[in-house]
């Protein structure tokens, strides 16, 4: 699945994305983009 590339650093996916609430998943706003903080969210 393609994915911003910076995200292969966890360190950043973190600081972006923050840590995952409880009872969610990471979810693509829009199925055709890849996964990006501004194309993803938790739930």
């Amino acid at each position: 699945m393609p994915h911003d590339p910076r995200w292969e650093s966890f360190v950043i996916f973190l600081k972006e994305m923050g840590e995952r609430p409880e009872g969610t998943m990471l979810r693509r706003i829009n199925k055709r983009l890849p996964y990006s903080q501004k194309n993803c969210r938790w739930g």
